[in-house]
């Protein structure tokens, strides 16, 4: 009986090919997504009632985060078809210590957003000091202030 060599060689050379696909997909692009780790409900130090919340993401290959984010009402683009889920990264990390998060402004790339983490506090790109003082919560709180706050900022444009 004759055997037929190159079908297992075309089977070894598919799978090494998927594989080495598989590799690439998974270092290139399911690495690099950015996911959420919490956000931050800040209250302003001397204006209880200001209170601002961000998201913080990271790249599924590290354990800091890699941007901050704010919602769509904070894009240049925003207009009455925004969608929630478009939040505008108004950060990205450039240092990480064991006391601070440094992130430069995307808006404004010479000021830089601080976050204290041994007492959670903020320094927002236009202050001199930290002027916020924050809490961690879960994404889905922010998913929830989101969804109310693009409802207002939405009304206010149909004014």
């Amino acid at each position: 009986m004759k055997h037929n060599m190159r079908s297992p060689k075309k089977i070894i050379l598919v799978m090494v090919l998927l594989l080495g696909l598989f590799w690439f997909w998974y270092e290139k692009h399911y690495l690099e997504q950015e996911i959420p780790i919490y956000s931050l409900k800040c209250s302003h130090i001397e204006y209880r009632e200001v209170i601002r919340w961000f998201l913080l993401k990271r790249k599924r290959k590290n354990d800091i985060p890699s941007g901050i984010f704010d919602g769509p009402w904070s894009s240049k683009e925003f207009s009455l078809s925004s969608d929630k889920n478009k939040l505008e990264e108004i950060g990205a990390l450039t240092l990480a210590t064991k006391d601070t998060f440094k992130f430069s402004s995307r808006l404004h790339p010479e000021k830089e957003i601080y976050i204290n983490r041994q007492n959670l506090k903020l320094k927002p790109e236009n202050e001199i000091q930290y002027t916020y003082s924050c809490e961690i919560r879960n994404p889905g709180e922010f998913w929830q202030y989101v969804e109310q706050k693009l409802d207002i900022e939405k009304s206010r444009l149909k004014i």
